[in-house]
């Protein structure tokens, strides 16, 4: 904590900071005492709350899952450093340590060791056939570079003096060094048939020393010590302890098919959320979701220890049938993790920018997914046509991982451009970004890629940010994401997020179905749409005219819609009434023009066959206009349907010719009108757009209007329909 003192104000200040020393203390009393508590509650519930080093295979969590669950007990498992472990069980803050060498030296006396080793450990040395060493002995470490796992002090112990030691917070990372030839010899501890990482390069050179793992318990467990040694012999003696060692067993069987679901961000991103919408939608699908949130943590050691502790309490005692990771990060973090985790569970990914088939080495066999390959080169020789004084390209990305993938994509697509001078966002917070923005020249334009920050407290996510670069920005802005869109972007050739879901899940089903991992990474670069908004297109006099003639089959959004479409039940309302006005009046007028006609007729004569005759000549002419009326509705370009108890009274020809209405018909021959009409009171007064199959196989959508009408008695449903 950092404190700013004002030359008066020292007295103060230091009264402040003891003040702030004593309500610590007052703390950490309460914490060790609700801690105790919890450790009590635990106890009864047979719990025990343990620690293990975070190099430790998963087939140590489930040899203690099972030997656990032999007497009684539930292990919890946290991921510190190696020390700590110790120090934790030994002062009582934890239960016990999970994994540990029998060399724990005098410090720690207040815990003991279970007599049975929980796992055989090999110490051994890596080298690499590019730069061969001889290393078969501790000694021959002499002057070399050695790597090996952060705190494992047993090692360092036997590493020579002159050595030259780095240190790593995954096996991943470790042997990934010696491929490169970062380092001379890898030293690592292996247990039972685990497997670490190698592009081919990386063997075996020597097993420097067998030792054995234990478990360590805090003395206030000791009554359990016993029968826990003796769970562990008879596991070892009926073959369980191999069948794990083997991942033959890998866990509990599961109810339901069980997913474990990594994303790089927040599964609520819009992005994500697109993807995990395409999901299979399966009552026995369970999903396990971890969220990375690499846009907000600067330490990756330390949130690799935090994700690695969740996965190992997430998944005590059983093991996912398939990992799912979206964009880079997720599959960078699965890469670490897999073979210490997860050996032979099939990993399905999406969103990966900058892949190659280098990008998945050496997990070839069980990785597979969609590939994001994103088209700047198109985006911005359309933008130049667009806006053809263009001479400076801005183009913004975070720092995340996924961030440096799409600009090392777009970085290789847009260095040959000619008389362009193309520029990248540093790695500055918001504020700085947004200045840099502000103050570009008028002949430039933007190029939007992955970006999503999280400065100062403030999220800067995809929807927000994209909103004050609209504002913030005087030239055009194109974009490449597609949940980036309609937030003040002209357009560009957007990547889906929805379509690589649907790709992904189609991945997954064939694989939880067949259990067979297809060998093909499908790119998705031709699947990328061309996309625009009318909104900011305007405000840089482009018009959708300029667009179409560079390309085809484009999306637009925000374009002005006729006011029959904006407004289509005021339209058709008004033009009901208008259609009925029209017909009232016609019909008033000619019966006034009869009756008047009728009222001379009967002044002129009393009665007499002739004027009888005269009489029914009239009354022949409004059965005639009759007709004419019912003419008109029967040729009518809106469709009128009468129906009662489900069957049609009375229809036009519109009806009859487009939806295949007939008088008398039942209604059960289509079953999208059925299914409308069910709800039918739902539809009252408002219009409801609904697909039909016509009699000729087509698949067309009409506007439905309802009103319901007293017929013999009954309520009859009157359908107006008309094409959409």
């Amino acid at each position: 904590m950092k404190f700013q003192v004002k030359l008066g104000n020292k007295l103060n200040a230091v009264r402040r900071i003891l003040n702030l020393l004593v309500c610590f203390a007052i703390l950490l009393s309460l914490s060790q005492t609700a801690f105790a508590a919890e450790s009590s509650d635990d106890e009864e519930n047979k719990i025990l709350a343990l620690t293990m080093a975070n190099d430790a295979p998963r087939t140590v969590d489930l040899l203690y899952y099972y030997a656990l669950k032999e007497i009684g007990y539930t292990p919890t498992i946290s991921i510190v450093g190696n020390t700590t472990t110790l120090r934790m069980a030994n002062v009582g803050e934890r239960d016990g340590v999970a994994f540990q060498t029998k060399y724990v030296g005098d410090t720690f006396k207040d815990i003991i060791m279970v007599p049975h080793y929980l796992a055989e450990l090999d110490l051994n040395a890596y080298i690499n056939t590019k730069n061969p060493v001889n290393v078969k002995t501790w000694d021959d470490l002499s002057n070399l570079r050695v790597g090996m796992i952060y705190e494992k002090p047993y090692l360092e112990r036997q590493v020579p003096k002159d050595a030259i030691v780095t240190k790593f917070n995954s096996s991943y990372k470790l042997f990934q060094s010696l491929a490169r030839n970062e380092v001379d010899v890898a030293v690592a501890l292996r247990v039972g048939n685990q497997e670490f990482w190698s592009d081919g390069s990386n063997v075996l050179s020597a097993t420097l020393e067998h030792v054995n793992g234990y478990a360590y318990f805090n003395k206030k467990h000791a009554s359990i010590v016993p029968s826990l040694s003796d769970a562990l012999t008879k596991m070892y003696n009926d073959g369980t302890a191999q069948k794990i060692l083997n991942h033959e067993i890998m866990g509990e069987p599961n109810e339901k098919k069980l997913i474990l679901r990594i994303s790089s961000y927040n599964s609520d991103s819009p992005w994500d959320h697109a993807i995990t919408n395409e999901m299979p939608k399966n009552p026995n699908v369970e999903f396990i979701n971890i969220d990375l949130n690499a846009d907000r943590v600067a330490n990756h050691e330390e949130s690799w220890n935090i994700i690695t502790s969740l996965l190992r309490q997430d998944l005590i005692g059983k093991s996912p049938d398939l990992i799912f990771v979206s964009d880079n990060e997720a599959l960078e973090f699965i890469k670490e993790c897999y073979l210490q985790f997860f050996e032979t569970v099939p990993v399905v990914f999406c969103g990966i920018n900058n892949y190659t088939p280098k990008t998945i080495e050496g997990f070839e066999e069980y990785f597979t997914g969609v590939t994001e390959t994103v088209s700047a080169l198109e985006t911005v020789n359309l933008a130049t046509k667009l806006f053809p004084n263009t001479k400076n390209v801005f183009v913004i990305n975070d720092y995340s991982r996924s961030g440096k993938a799409w600009r090392a994509q777009i970085e290789s697509q847009l260095q040959g451009l000619a008389n362009i001078n193309v520029t990248y966002n540093e790695n500055k917070p918001f504020e700085d970004l947004a200045s840099r923005i502000k103050d570009l020249p008028e002949n430039s334009i933007i190029i939007c890629g992955e970006y999503q920050s999280y400065d100062d407290g403030k999220d800067y996510l995809e929807e927000g940010s994209h909103r004050l670069f609209a504002e913030y920005s005087s030239v055009p802005i194109f974009g490449l994401k597609s949940t980036s869109f309609g937030y003040g972007q002209v357009g560009g050739m957007y990547s889906d997020s929805q379509l690589q879901g649907k790709l992904a899940a189609n991945l997954i089903n064939q694989i939880l179905e067949t259990k067979s991992m297809p060998s093909v990474v499908q790119p998705t670069q031709s699947q990328n749409k061309w996309k625009f908004d009318i909104t900011p297109m305007e405000e840089f006099s482009l018009k959708k005219a300029d667009v179409e003639r560079l390309v085809d089959n484009a999306e637009y959004i925000n374009e002005p819609v006729p006011f029959y479409k904006s407004n289509f039940v005021t339209f058709v309302a008004a033009s009901l009434f208008l259609g009925l006005f029209v017909v009232t009046t016609f019909i008033f007028s000619v019966l006034s023009i009869l009756t008047n006609n009728r009222n001379k007729i009967l002044a002129k004569s009393q009665a007499s066959l002739y004027t009888a005759e005269q009489l029914l000549e009239k009354d022949m002419t409004v059965r005639e206009l009759k007709e004419y009326i019912e003419t008109v509705i029967d040729t009518s370009p809106i469709g009128y349907a009468l129906v009662l108890d489900n069957t049609v009274v009375e229809c036009n020809q519109y009806m009859s010719n487009h939806l295949g209405f007939s008088k008398g018909r039942d209604l059960q021959f289509n079953a999208e009108i059925q299914s409308f009409l069910s709800n039918v009171d739902g539809h009252l007064g408002k219009s409801v757009t609904v697909p039909f199959s016509t009699r000729q196989g087509e698949e067309r959508r009409y506007f439905l209007n309802t009103t319901t009408v007293e017929y013999q008695g009954k309520n009859a449903v009157i359908i107006w329909c008309t094409e959409a």
